[in-house]
């Protein structure tokens, strides 16, 4: 053999190995796909990918604390209802559990008509299985057959397996047919028709590049993978979303083609997904060549953030070029352009000197706060990083100074300072509302920039000056999202650095897709809220700089109800609280609200989802209680109640009834009462003043004559009360000296044959008559003694407790067997004595309380003990044994309201906080 002849077999050799190496890396690199995927229809919007059903069903639905509580969702169970039968189905019959315990599972959700969707499960069968096997193995295991029907699809015969409502598959349903060695199943024969006729036509999902790409990477390591279609999912948008705002549906179609990513649950129940997404003719293509940048916004973040975005981008002018780019090959470049063009030309500017995209260059984002921390205002905001803070104050300049023109008023109308915690900052009014929407994009189509300030080198705007002076007073105060305790785990998770990262709590973010969904899908998942208020995120990260982008996502599950605090929703005051919420009654709905009054005696009404319906300035504040009376007679409630200086009487719409407002001419040395004795709307108000008189108006506050009570020894400090007890009236009061006796005239009715002095908050209990005792009023002195006035005059002492005068007492059965029991507050300690003078329980707080305790009626034998503790920032709740109810003590300051705002929702606990803010908490 010649050395020519040698040298080309070595080199055939060499090739030869250098193919068979590149075939055997390839093979390795591109595993096989499963015949599965076959059969997912091309219209899948969302595509589960797991190597092992058997498993993959015990992992989902019943070994973690996650699964176990997403079963308890009603949303959950409904979208996997199918994949909870196959369950049932699979782990009650061994043999269809041998058949398939190794076999691959698909779920592919897609859209089945304008209306609606569909799940289609697609598990690889063993070649002995027919769909004649697959009933026969369902129905011999059971006593109650299900009804089974054929339906004939190109030339397969598809089984309707139907269970009555009486079987422990409560009236479930499914189609499923085996189709060249697949077993397919739905809720609905479409997506069953639709895999049979690409498998017998040689139709595939997998003729799609993109998607080969996508799926061949993401399953190369993991064994349970979701991969997207965002095309496909915007069809399902379609019916998700209000029509009115179907531009969400829309711009998911756009946001990327394909997004795959590999699933994982940590043990902290942390849901992670990582993986990749295309970026090719694409909204992602913005980001193409921009390096991930650290998310240096977020200090900003408001602490109750509930949604937010965030971009990434070094230079606006290179974000703007590849946003252009973007939107012509969505056709959308011409109306991009003019929207900038007639921004500037509505305020005169010139877009060629004051480019307001040149400026900006890192971090901008946006941001929702809780609607339900704001009642019905909701703050948003929206950040921009400043490359150039000269350029941006010249542009932000011109653009004011011809708003001021416009409107014909001087340009320093326009601003105001405001301070906090030291420092001061300008808040501006802004014109160019639409202003992030035409330079950033769809994800601000919903924000509209009202103000704008700056802060160092960023800029703010918020949708209106009020929110601005929020954002800042939170920022000082460092009560921001990143301090939050509940977002740890959030921060450990996700990536400091990203393209774009964008952040929803689902449960504080209802109200922003109340706007978006249509209302079939909100109620279902606004039904779930308390369920969504145990997750944190979900929140999704793109970044990297190349064809395809780094896709990871988060779902944290923390199985407690919290939502940095536990609450339901939280409304914002102009100032902090000033007293005790009050119930009310909507007479239109039958629902209850709450009043509640701030520091600067601005009163509020709210409705039960935290909002706030009205407020009114009142010139005091209110002393004691809010009545509801029916003025007009007519079935329609009003609010009366008085200030030290003013009686008040107001509609549901916070306008005056009658005469009213009444200025008093001496006084009140307390809150009102108001009685109807005869339950005829014939109201009774007795007025106490600090001259010590005791007057009886009618509800036009008008006296009425008749009334004989003239004045008491020393001014009354706490409201007048009535009892009527075996068809006699009995008006009962004190004035730190003397008790007092009455008739509805004004006349003595009881005169107690010894006078004591009472304490600073003395409230008096009928006890009717019992085995062993006369009916009797019962009270306590200024040093605690326990005093019965019998209804002939008669009065006799008890000591349990020592007391301060500032004690708080009442007489109350707390825990259903019909005999009362002596409740004492005195100063930092709660003690209950029962009936035989014997102490049922006692706690001591670490600081003393000032406020009275409060009794609840939660059901006839259980009444709750509530006690806040302002120093601590915590309220508390008891039982009749002393045992703090589940959850408690939770965050609150001010005394607190327990109730159902409609019969068809549980208990709930209305309190304030330290930050001016109305909390809503589930009583359990």
């Amino acid at each position: 053999m010649t050395d020519k002849n040698r040298l080309a077999l070595l080199i055939s050799g060499v090739l030869i190995a250098l193919i068979a190496a590149i075939i055997l890396i390839l093979s390795f690199r591109q595993p096989k796909i499963s015949h599965c995927i076959d059969a997912v229809p091309q219209e899948a919007a969302v595509i589960l990918d797991t190597k092992n059903f058997i498993r993959f069903s015990e992992f989902l639905l019943k070994d973690t604390s996650l699964f176990v509580e997403l079963k308890k969702s009603s949303l959950f169970r409904e979208s996997v209802k199918n994949l909870i039968l196959f369950d049932s189905l699979f782990q009650n019959n061994k043999k269809l559990k041998d058949a398939f315990s190794d076999n691959q599972l698909v779920i592919s959700l897609q859209a089945s008509g304008r209306n609606s969707s569909d799940f289609l499960y697609i598990i690889a069968a063993n070649p002995e299985y027919t769909s004649q096997n697959f009933a026969d193995i369902i129905t011999s295991f059971e006593t109650s057959k299900p009804k089974i029907s054929l339906i004939t699809y190109e030339n397969t015969v598809i089984y309707h397996v139907k269970y009555s409502h009486a079987h422990r598959l409560n009236n479930s349903e499914f189609y499923f047919t085996i189709c060249d060695g697949l077993l397919l199943s739905s809720a609905s024969e479409f997506p069953i028709n639709r895999a049979i006729r690409q498998l017998k036509n040689d139709i595939s999902i997998v003729s799609d590049p993109d998607f080969k790409t996508i799926y061949t990477e993401t399953t190369r390591q993991s064994k349970n993978n979701i991969i997207i279609n965002f095309n496909n999912l915007s069809d399902i948008g379609t019916h998700i979303f209000d029509n009115s705002t179907n531009k969400s549906a829309q711009f998911c179609a756009k946001f990327s083609k394909w997004a795959g990513y590999s699933m994982s649950l940590d043990n902290e129940n942390n849901l992670n997904l990582e993986g990749i997404a295309n970026v090719d003719n694409s909204y992602l293509y913005v980001f193409a060549n921009e390096e991930p940048m650290t998310n240096d916004v977020i200090k900003f973040f408001p602490e109750k953030s509930s949604t937010f975005v965030i971009l990434n981008f070094d230079k606006g002018s290179v974000f703007q070029k590849n946003y252009m780019h973007y939107l012509s090959e969505k056709h959308q470049l011409n109306s991009y352009k003019r929207q900038i063009e007639l921004m500037y030309r509505d305020y005169s500017v010139k877009i060629t000197d004051y480019r307001f995209i040149d400026a900006i260059g890192g971090n901008v984002a946006l941001v929702y706060e809780d609607i339900n921390k704001n009642g019905t205002e909701q703050n948003s905001y929206a950040f921009a990083h400043l490359a150039d803070k000269s350029k941006m104050e010249a542009v932000l300049d011109t653009f004011i100074h011809a708003y001021s023109q416009k409107l014909k008023i001087p340009v320093n109308m326009l601003s105001i300072d405001f301070e906090s915690h030291g420092k001061t900052i300008t808040l501006h009014k802004w014109p160019a509302s639409q202003i992030m929407e035409n330079y950033f994009g769809e994800f601000f189509s919903d924000f509209h920039a009202g103000a704008y300030t700056l802060i160092d080198n960023w800029l703010v705007f918020g949708n209106s000056i009020p929110a601005l002076r929020s954002f800042f007073e939170t920022y000082q105060s460092g009560n921001t999202f990143e301090n939050r305790s509940d977002c740890k785990s959030l921060f450990e998770s996700i990536s400091q650095k990203s393209n774009l990262t964008v952040y929803s709590d689902a449960a504080h973010s209802l109200s922003l897709w109340q706007k978006m969904l249509n209302t079939e899908i909100f109620d279902k998942i606004n039904k779930n809220a308390q369920f969504l208020r145990k997750f944190r995120g979900p929140v999704f990260q793109f970044s990297g700089n190349s064809g395809k982008m780094n896709a990871t996502a988060f779902i944290n599950f923390s199985g407690k109800l919290e939502s940095g605090n536990g609450t339901i929703w939280e409304c914002r005051l102009d100032t902090l609280q000033n007293a005790v919420p009050f119930e009310v009654k909507n007479h239109i709905t039958g629902e209850k609200e709450i009043l509640i009054q701030d520091r600067r005696n601005m009163l509020y009404l709210i409705d039960k989802d935290g909002k706030i319906v009205w407020k009114r300035k009142l010139d005091g504040k209110i002393l004691d209680n809010i009545h509801q009376v029916d003025y007009y007679k007519t079935g329609k409630l009003q609010y009366l109640f008085n200030t030290r200086e003013t009686l008040y009487l107001f509609d549901r719409n916070a306008q005056n009834v009658g005469p009213y407002p009444v200025k008093l001419k001496t006084k009140a040395s307390c809150g009102i009462s108001v009685f109807d004795y005869d339950k005829n709307r014939n109201y009774r108000i007795l007025l106490a003043t600090i001259n010590n008189k005791i007057s009886l108006l009618n509800i036009n506050a008008d006296a009425i004559g008749g009334w004989k009570f003239s004045k008491t020894s020393k001014p009354v400090l706490n409201p007048l009360q009535y009892f009527s007890y075996k068809g006699k009236d009995y008006i009962i009061f004190a004035d730190r000296q003397k008790i007092y006796i009455l008739d509805r005239n004004g006349n003595v009715r009881v005169k107690p044959a010894a006078d004591f002095p009472t304490g600073t908050h003395v409230k008096f209990f009928l006890e009717p008559d019992t085995e062993t005792s006369k009916a009797r009023f019962v009270t306590t002195n200024a040093s605690g003694d326990v005093h019965f006035i019998y209804l002939n005059g008669t009065v006799k002492k008890m000591t349990l407790k020592n007391c301060f005068p500032e004690h708080y007492f009442s007489y109350i059965d707390i825990n259903g067997d019909n005999k009362q029991e002596f409740i004492f507050l005195n100063k930092n300690e709660i003690v209950v004595f029962d009936r035989n003078n014997t102490e049922i329980f006692s706690y001591k707080f670490n600081n003393t309380i000032s406020d009275a305790p409060m009794l609840w009626n939660i059901s006839e034998k259980q009444v709750k003990i509530g006690v806040v503790s302002r120093s601590e920032n915590k309220i508390y709740l008891f039982d009749a044994n002393g045992k703090f109810t589940e959850k408690f003590p939770h965050e609150g300051n001010t005394p607190f309201i327990i109730l159902q705002f409609d019969k068809n929702e549980d208990f709930s606990v209305i309190t304030g906080n330290q930050k001016q803010y109305l909390y809503k908490y589930p009583l359990y």
